[in-house]
């Protein structure tokens, strides 16, 4: 499916669809009575949250992945104290 964007004075654009997709989103429109333009601003709202959280959650990865690496250095450097036993 082709989407191209064309930006008017800064507060509309043009989104080109398919027929179907088109014919999903009336429907919907419909079937919940609201406007197209309410709910394309929904359906964006609905997919920047997504990439949010998306992008949160690849952070939280990366540091719970830092965190893991660090810990098993800890954990590395406790059992060589462990195994070479307490300094007096």
């Amino acid at each position: 499916m082709s989407q191209k964007l064309v930006t008017k004075n800064g507060k509309r654009f043009v989104l080109y669809i398919s027929q179907e997709l088109r014919n999903e989103i009336t429907d919907c429109v419909n079937r919940d009575g609201t406007t197209l333009a309410d709910f394309a601003r929904d359906a964006f709202e609905s997919y920047l949250c997504n990439r949010r959280q998306e992008e949160r959650r690849r952070q939280l990865e990366e540091s719970c992945m830092m965190f893991k690496n660090f810990d098993g250095q800890r954990l590395q450097a406790w059992g060589k104290t462990e195994s070479d036993g307490w300094a007096l």
